[in-house]
């Protein structure tokens, strides 16, 4: 039991930390190019959900091309598809940044932790590409990132 004036200093400190935690204020003094927050984040997650289905409900093997990707999906049921993406198909499986298809790298034959690099996107804008790996962490790579990475898959 703590007692005295170092006990009542503790709490009080305890108490301002909390008080700090709760009211946020850490919060609006980011940056808006944070992929975290940002809307092509939840986009990609989206790409990377539906790839993700395809790869459990195919026992890991990957589709071969991003349109067999899209027929499996198209025969999945509306409450599955309404799971993993929140607007069309065809919208979901683009990216909004630079207007291709997503690209997606294969699971390796041996497995030594979660994927990182998963879904990406094939041009990207300014010399850097939106990724996505399996553990659902997303980040924007340069060129010079993605190849090196791509290499490293084959």
């Amino acid at each position: 039991m703590m007692r005295g004036k170092s006990g009542r200093l503790t709490i009080l400190g305890a108490l301002a930390l909390l008080a700090i935690f709760i009211t946020g204020c850490g919060r609006g003094g980011g940056s808006s190019k944070n992929p975290f927050e940002s809307p092509e984040r939840r986009h990609i997650m989206q790409m990377a959900s539906v790839y993700r289905g395809y790869l459990s409900a195919h026992n890991n093997k990957p589709p071969a091309n991003p349109g067999a990707l899209k027929d499996w999906a198209k025969s999945q049921p509306k409450e599955v598809l309404d799971k993993w993406i929140n607007e069309s198909l065809d919208t979901a499986l683009v990216s909004p940044r630079d207007g291709e298809p997503y690209q997606f790298v294969p699971p390796p034959k041996r497995k030594l932790g979660p994927q990182v690099l998963q879904v990406y996107e094939k041009t990207g804008v300014k010399g850097k590409h939106y990724i996505s790996g399996e553990s659902g962490m997303v980040g924007e790579w340069t060129d010079q990132e993605l190849q090196d990475a791509l290499q490293g898959t084959k």
